[in-house]
């Protein structure tokens, strides 16, 4: 037994038989008999906690879900995925916790604008199992709703109207249950918003008057905005090479501007999305204020200017595969980086990239990006090799957006033709592009993503003045959206749509444009690119026209490891916009997850299902499958 329980019992034995005596002493018979009883009542309270906690119900909570109240309590019970997980126990029953947790949630309660709660417990055993179920009633009785809401402006030195403008922000509203932290939420806004127009040192009060019936709240807040400032001057300071004339050119204010800290949070921003710097740090001093000035101090520590990256791994679609990274910050200068990347494969027998990075090509937010490409890929109807370069210019139009317009040339030489019938300007051809393309995402998270949402469009037109043989343009868009459904339970979306169409009836798409379906990202009923039409003599050449959906539930399991359960849909077309809602392939499966600092450890099983037979698919890879 744990130490925890002969320290408990210790209390339940000798505290009594303390109390005894000195009632004894003291001759308080009446009392020592309350206590002794007490304490006897705690103890077979006590004795229930071989029992474990099988269900937890509230009722009455008309107000706040369950799922909130739960989360205030110490006592927990399996979740409804784990019960699954039959080799999990049911946590134990400990009957202090649950009276302190009665306790936590009267409080909360009363935080919540419930001054009078009454919240009581009732326990059903299952002796034939040693659960117990808890049932906590609760009264919620009548909250306190905000009558008035004031703001006093202890000096006339900002607008009264101020507050009316950021009104929208502030979560306090007339006639709206009483809440603790929407008081102070409020608070920090304003302080935030005065600080934002140059009032730093501002200070906001409050005053909360309860009525004497608790129904009603009156909260007055002053409003003290304190004197008028301006930026000062900024220095550099740090390990960094960098010049710092670059580093002025982030730089939006000047010495002698009014005072914001919105500006200051984005230049911190803005330095960190150079990739340069190992952190960046801007103060404000507000202890050496001279004339109004707020001197502005920026610290920074740079990146290695070199870094290698190296790895190896397994995965069915790859099958054995090799990486090579290296980086090259502040390349010639400023922000540009230099990247090489290198990778071989079974289906990439080789790989090699270079890029050129120059950010804030003539304005902020618009960077270059020169990419060079000598590529070969395998494919079992044929292999391509690719030797090229693209002209990238993307725009970030925020954090989470950006568009960007790409001119790509390139050799193309398909070789190694297995049966299929392609003419000379086919297997060797150079070709253009142009690509117009817009991004989004709002993902809480790159590797893992729990809630959040991710937009990719992309338009080409090939064959812009190379190769008029194969001209057409390609449209891709695709859509995938997270729910979070509970603590580490997601739902994940997606859809996904493609179509090739070229310019000339008599003419056709090229064979390594075209769209495929099936493997470890796909539809994982199916092997790599088994999703294609196929040709007279048995093989995968690809369609004009793809559509694709899946919903995929992750949960966890245990410690780094998780699950998931998914189904998949979706159809390749030779002609281009046709799509067949009767000719779409299914399939769903399972899988686990583990943890790793480069992503999930993916294990998938799937089979067809519907209009497909039966036949599992097994896909080992890194990451999700989206």
């Amino acid at each position: 037994m744990s130490s925890s329980f002969f320290l408990e019992l210790a209390y339940f034995i000798f505290v009594p038989l303390i109390i005894i005596a000195i009632g004894l002493l003291m001759k308080l018979k009446k009392i020592i008999l309350y206590i002794f009883f007490a304490q006897l009542f705690s103890f077979s309270l006590y004795a229930q906690k071989e029992y474990k906690v099988h269900q937890i119900n509230f009722e009455g909570n008309a107000t706040i879900p369950s799922e909130l109240l739960l989360k205030q309590l110490n006592t927990q019970t399996k979740k409804k995925y784990e019960r699954l997980l039959f080799w999990k126990k049911f946590p134990e029953f400990g009957s202090f916790i649950l009276l302190n947790d009665v306790a936590r949630l009267t409080k909360y309660y009363q935080r919540n604008g419930f001054l009078n709660p009454e919240i009581t417990y009732k326990l059903d055993t299952l002796p034939h199992r040693k659960h117990i179920n808890i049932h906590i009633l609760i009264k919620e009785n009548n909250f306190v709703r905000i009558k008035d809401l004031n703001y006093n402006y202890v000096a006339d030195t900002i607008n009264f109207g101020f507050i009316d403008s950021i009104k929208f922000k502030l979560p306090l509203k007339k006639e709206d249950r009483f809440v603790d932290d929407n008081v102070y939420k409020t608070k920090t806004i304003v302080l935030h918003e005065l600080s934002n127009l140059g009032y730093p040192f501002s200070k906001v009060g409050f005053q909360i008057n309860i009525s004497d019936s608790n129904k009603f709240a009156n909260i007055n807040f002053s409003v003290e905005p304190k004197q008028k400032s301006y930026f000062g001057n900024v220095s550099i300071s740090g390990d960094s090479i960098v010049p710092k004339k670059f580093i002025y050119k982030y730089v939006s204010f000047s010495e002698g501007d009014l005072y914001s800290q919105k500006k200051i949070d984005n230049l911190q921003s803005k330095l960190f999305d150079t990739e340069l710097f190992q952190f960046v740090v801007i103060r404000s001093v507000k202890d050496s204020v001279k004339n109004n000035l707020i001197p502005i101090e920026i610290y920074l520590k740079e990146l290695p200017h070199w870094t290698l990256e190296a790895g190896a791994g397994y995965g069915t679609d790859d099958r054995f595969r090799v990486s090579l990274l290296v980086t090259r910050l502040n390349f010639l200068g400023g922000t540009r980086k230099l990247i090489f990347k290198a990778k071989t494969s079974y289906f990439i027998p080789y790989s090699f990239e270079l890029k050129f990075i120059q950010p804030d090509l003539f304005i902020q937010n618009l960077d270059f990006v020169l990419s060079p490409v000598f590529s070969r890929e395998k494919e079992e109807s044929y292999t391509i090799g690719r030797l090229g370069t693209g002209f990238n210019f993307i725009y970030y139009l925020n954090k989470k957006s950006n568009v960007s317009f790409t001119y790509s040339i390139e050799r193309i030489d398909l070789n190694e033709i297995v049966n299929l019938q392609l003419t000379e300007s086919e297997i060797k051809r150079s070709n253009s592009a142009i690509i117009g393309g817009y991004q989004y995402s709002s993902t809480n998270n790159i590797f893992n993503p729990t809630q959040g949402y991710k937009f990719n469009a992309n338009v080409a037109y090939n064959g812009f003045g190379f190769n008029q043989d194969f001209q057409f343009y390609k449209i891709d868009i695709s859509n995938i959206k997270y729910f979070s459904l509970s603590t580490n339970v997601v739902l994940a979306a997606k859809v996904k749509a493609g179509v090739l169409q070229t310019f000339k009836k008599e003419s056709h798409t090229p064979i390594g444009e075209r769209y495929y379906m099936g493997g470890a990202s796909s539809l994982r009923g199916w092997g790599r690119n088994e999703i294609s039409p196929i040709s007279t003599n048995g093989f995968a050449v690809g369609g004009n026209t793809m559509i694709e959906g899946s919903l995929e539930l992750r949960f966890p399991i245990y410690d780094i490891f998780g699950g998931a359960v998914f189904v998949d849909a979706g159809n390749v077309w030779t002609d281009s916009y046709a799509i067949y809602a009767n000719a779409l392939h299914y399939n769903t499966g399972l899988g686990i997850r583990i943890k790793t600092p480069i992503g999930p450890f993916r294990f998938d099983m799937a089979t067809p299902i519907i209009n497909d037979a039966l036949g599992f698919q097994f896909f080992i890879s890194i990451g999700h499958a989206f």
